[in-house]
């Protein structure tokens, strides 16, 4: 009978293992997975699901791609039923380490889960629209005081989402809180509404918000920053419909700037010739397409 002869593979270490595992694969280095914009619909439509609890609609879209329409980090339309989302606010994870329909999947990326929850709330409380005609500067500031109005009425139904609101204010609106610096009374005035706005609505913390405050103090005056915190204060308390009530915070707003700072000659015709008012987005004025889009993620940008 003839002999058997078991012949032994000799042992490897792991690291062979892992050369002959990149040999399998022709020599290359791992593949990873791509970010495309494909691969971010699923993001987008899962992260539609979430904002049926978000904003107590059912009829939104998302969508979320590398950049926007309108230029900013995000954006949501009335009249189409949309909100866009900057899929780069997510950073670093790519899409498919993003799961938002598992409840709990935010806390991984607060920021931007912030920024959903701030254009939801636009979505759910921004019902007013301005009346054909309105003056464009009294919109614009109306627009500016409904950022921190939106916010503060979205934590009476779901008060545990500020801190994804807190996160995406300090990460997006205030990036450098520590050493701010003002150009200007409009710009201070815009920075005030913003972050002031966001302390008196409970989604910042007084002490984090200090340097600001003090800093809009010195640019505008005491008895203007007053003036300005009485105005937004009171839109603060404005019905989710009344465009009636914000246009005319946003005339006070406007007439207050104006006793502080008396506008350019060209006013009349602005915003043609005036400087593009900072809050408005990342972009230039007129919005860019669709022309529908109203309510953006703003930060103050000189």
């Amino acid at each position: 009978m003839s002999a058997h002869h078991h012949v032994q593979a000799p042992a490897t270490t792991p690291d062979d293992d892992a050369d002959l595992a990149r040999w399998d694969d022709d020599g290359a280095p791992p593949a990873q997975p791509r970010s495309s914009p494909q691969a971010w619909l699923r993001v987008g439509a899962e992260l539609g699901d979430r904002l049926v609890a978000l904003s107590g609609r059912q009829d939104l879209l998302v969508t979320c791609r590398p950049g926007t329409r309108s230029g900013a980090p995000a954006a949501y339309f009335p009249n189409l039923g949309e909100i866009e989302i900057d899929s780069r606010l997510f950073a670093p994870l790519q899409p498919h380490e993003i799961h938002p329909r598992i409840v709990g999947d935010e806390e991984r990326y607060p920021a931007a889960w912030g920024v959903v929850v701030h254009e939801a709330a636009h979505a759910a409380h921004s019902v007013w629209t301005p009346p054909a005609g309105a003056d464009p500067r009294v919109v614009e500031a109306a627009l500016l005081l409904e950022e921190s109005r939106v916010e503060g009425a979205h934590l009476i139904t779901r008060p545990t989402d500020r801190t994804y609101l807190r996160t995406s204010a300090r990460t997006l609106v205030m990036p450098d809180i520590a050493h701010p610096t003002l150009q200007g009374i409009e710009h201070a005035a815009g920075v005030a509404a913003l972050i002031l706005g966001r302390r008196d609505v409970g989604i910042l913390d007084a002490g984090e918000t200090r340097a600001v405050a003090d800093l809009c103090g010195k640019v505008l005056g005491a008895p203007l920053l007053a003036t300005l915190t009485r105005i937004w204060t009171a839109a603060h308390q404005c019905a989710d419909h009344d465009a009636t009530t914000m246009l005319a915070h946003g005339q006070r707003w406007c007439d207050a700037l104006d006793a502080a700072a008396p506008p350019c000659p060209c006013r009349q015709i602005w915003p043609i010739c005036c400087p593009v008012p900072w809050w408005s987005s990342w972009t230039a004025w007129p919005p860019p397409t669709p022309p529908t889009s109203r309510h953006r993620t703003q930060r103050p940008t000189p």
